[in-house]
């Protein structure tokens, strides 16, 4: 039998229609090219995002105030210790009293209309981004018309809720927490239209802006963010943090008032009173100082906002707290000198630290290597230091009052070794000479 064979024309065709025409294995084989394109394309999405830089910030949004919250439930009016059951409150109000937070905006809106008056000498920044900054230094008028008008409402007014950050302190917690995120969302939108200049393009101790709004959000998009030219909001932050920090003080001593031996108070009350009372009138009077400090160098996020309002306030009377609502003895007489003594050397360090740190970047602006840079590469922190663990020691083995040093000596060792990781030749010749950070022969 003889085989057909069909015609070229037909033969053609049918070999265009086979070729045409998808195999099994051909499509098999395309399917894995286009799910490996696809996961490459979203992980090329996530990584633009910055997965890492969002969860680092979403870490600092939510640890910070988790630790100052659970501090403030750890150690309550009642008892102060470490413990695994503490009570949490179950009400919406404790969390967010509306008469709490409205406290709070009103002692922020007094900073503002103080630091709005044309009183105190405006001095030039340092143009840490591209542009000289001006600043109104009159924090110590903003401090002392502040107390007097919270003098005036206790005494002569006799307004309630007067003591309200001694007697509801969790409640002032929470409600700073609150208020901390909204200026800090407010400074958010404000700094989308704020030129480039004044972004935050990152420095040695801090990241600048990524585009990432998580990131951005916390760490701050805008340096020294303005209103006009000298109407400085960080300014009014760090202001803000000092009246209340005041005012707490002045609160938990008018609460403590009894038949003490100075003038109502016993030794560790006043002495703890007297020390945090003295290192904010200090701050104020020297607010210019702070001008070359890392924080006027950074963006203002909710980092610091949450720092500034927060941390630096209800932290730091922690102690003042403890002694007042457990009526903690006095200790013995000769270790009050002691005490005073510690915290003097710490003020003083503070204080001469910045002063001879400001004055240098404003004439030479070279590596300081005289006075207390001699022995330590960071002085100023060093006093900072020794300050809170004067008016701590008086808790004595009390763990809770130590979480606020324990913070700070964390932040403060951390923070060096970030600053100087990035440095010119000329501080790493400084760095070859003074090998110790803070303390000598020791960090």
């Amino acid at each position: 039998m003889t085989r057909r064979v069909p015609p070229p024309r037909e033969a053609a065709k049918a070999a265009s229609s086979l070729a045409d025409k998808p195999t099994r294995s051909t499509f098999l084989d395309r399917r894995p090219s286009k799910a490996k394109e696809l996961l490459q394309k979203s992980l090329k999405l996530v990584k633009g995002f910055g997965y890492r830089k969002t969860f680092s910030a979403a870490w600092w949004l939510v640890a910070l105030p988790v630790f100052v919250l659970g501090l403030h439930l750890l150690c309550s009016k009642d008892n102060c210790y470490i413990r695994f059951n503490p009570t949490i409150p179950k009400t919406l109000k404790v969390y967010a009293d509306p008469v709490v937070i409205s406290y709070g905006f009103g002692v922020v809106l007094l900073q503002c209309l103080l630091s709005a008056i044309p009183l105190g000498k405006v001095v030039p920044g340092f143009g840490y981004r591209r542009v000289n900054f001006q600043y109104r230094s009159n924090s110590l008028l903003c401090l002392v018309v502040s107390v007097a008008l919270y003098l005036f409402a206790v005494f002569y007014l006799r307004l309630p809720n007067t003591a309200i950050l001694q007697t509801h302190r969790f409640k002032c917690v929470a409600g700073a927490t609150i208020l901390s995120f909204l200026i800090s969302l407010g400074l958010y939108f404000k700094s989308l239209k704020a030129p480039s200049s004044h972004l935050n393009h990152g420095s040695p101790c801090g990241p600048g802006i990524t585009g990432n709004p998580v990131h951005d959000f916390v760490h701050g998009r805008e340096v020294s963010p303005k209103i006009g030219k000298v109407f400085d909001l960080g300014q009014v932050l760090v202001r803000t943090a000092n009246c209340l920090w005041v005012l707490a003080v002045i609160s938990a001593a008018l609460q403590a008032r009894g038949s003490g031996p100075v003038f109502g108070w016993n030794y560790n009350i006043a002495l703890v009173s007297s020390m945090q009372l003295l290192y904010v009138f200090c701050g104020s009077l020297n607010e210019v100082y702070l001008l070359k400090s890392a924080f006027i160098q950074q963006g203002v996020g909710f980092l610091s906002v949450f720092s500034i309002l927060v941390l630096t306030p209800f932290c730091a009377t922690l102690p003042l707290r403890y002694l007042v609502d457990t009526k903690a003895p006095d200790d013995c007489l000769l270790c009050y000198p002691g005490l005073a003594g510690l915290f003097l050397v710490g003020l003083f360090l503070v204080h001469y630290s910045n002063c001879l740190k400001y004055n240098n970047a404003r004439h030479s602006g070279k590596t300081l290597r005289t006075g207390p840079w001699r022995f330590v590469r960071h002085p100023n922190y060093l006093g900072e230091v020794l300050c809170i663990l004067a008016w701590t020691l008086p808790c004595r083995s009390i763990a809770l009052p130590y979480a606020h040093l324990a913070f700070v000596v964390l932040n403060v060792i951390c923070r060096s070794r970030m600053c100087e990781k990035n440095t010119n030749a000329d501080y790493r010749g400084y760095m070859s000479q003074v090998k110790y950070r803070l303390v000598p022969f020791i960090f």
